[in-house]
């Protein structure tokens, strides 16, 4: 066989996931920017603003703190999510099915995907590395909130194994008026 032919059907790498470093901040920024933007132009998504949600604080702290994790295939960022135990205040009194204590979760934050690659399972796959860096780290349980009418993250979610623990009316206020936002679980022991 013609090594020629061999090189021109090369499968590209696979994705890489790592976690993100303060060196990353201006390709991380400009990736939020990117989903921002192509999301907000989209009939529903997560209504993000620039430098709002999410900040350029947040980006960088999460980068700092190694919390920041990405998806990458080349120089191209695929996903991109944080996960810390950081919570909306609305997370208060809600009856998860497990702890309640967010100390002994992952609050997974920001999760998105490059609008060019979704399809591709690269959202699944970050839940599904959420699922092992908790389970690693001896945490309990995977919380998250979404718009109730970000349609695909909902379906995504509740494909993975989320449970709905409850809906917040008008938590979302502050960011971009009065939206609900659902709350989800995911068991990790």
């Amino acid at each position: 066989m013609n090594t020629d032919t061999l090189q021109q059907h090369t499968v590209p790498a696979m994705p890489a996931f790592r976690v993100g470093t303060p060196g990353d901040f201006a390709r991380v920024t400009a990736f939020y920017d990117l989903v921002t933007d192509y999301s907000n132009a989209q009939a529903y998504g997560p209504c993000w603003q620039k430098d709002v949600h999410p900040s350029r604080a947040f980006l960088s702290a999460s980068l700092q703190n190694g919390r920041l994790y990405l998806l990458e295939q080349g120089d191209t960022i695929l996903a991109a999510m944080v996960l810390n135990h950081e919570t909306h205040p609305a997370y208060q009194g809600v009856p998860f099915a497990g702890t309640q204590d967010p100390q002994q979760v992952y609050v997974i934050h920001l999760l998105c995907v490059h609008p060019r690659h979704y399809g591709k399972g690269y959202a699944k796959r970050m839940l599904s590395e959420a699922v092992r860096i908790g389970r690693e780290d001896g945490m309990q349980s995977l919380w998250l909130d979404v718009l109730y009418n970000n349609v695909s993250a909902v379906q995504l979610y509740r494909s993975f194994g989320f449970r709905l623990a409850a809906t917040i009316p008008g938590m979302y206020d502050v960011f971009i008026g009065p939206t609900d936002g659902e709350l989800y679980e995911y068991p990790l022991i």
